[in-house]
């Protein structure tokens, strides 16, 4: 049996996303759009490695959205789910167009 570190994650097909709840999309999505501001500044300022954390989180967050609608059987919230995911597609693709 191998041990994991403490410091290693399971990203989506694993605990990770099966663990994201509504509420906690909600909560991360909200704070991802009022982030994009400061990465402005950031990127401005040279600060390259806290943008390149961002554009990572949005793939985090994009990811487990995606496994949240593939679980997801109410109907209100997957389409919920489907509005926030086209709406982070949108951010990413600026992000990564102006970031990176």
């Amino acid at each position: 049996m191998t041990r994991r570190r403490k410091t290693s994650k399971r990203h989506c097909g694993n605990s990770e996303c099966a663990h994201a709840t509504h509420h906690g999309l909600a909560t991360w999505y909200k704070h991802l759009f009022e982030k994009l501001g400061w990465m402005v500044l950031a990127k401005n300022r040279g600060m390259l490695d806290k943008v390149s954390v961002y554009v990572h989180s949005l793939h985090r967050f994009k990811n487990s959205i995606e496994y949240k609608i593939s679980t997801t059987h109410e109907p209100d919230r997957k389409q919920d789910l489907k509005i926030m995911h086209s709406n982070i597609c949108v951010l990413l693709a600026h992000a990564e167009k102006d970031f990176m």
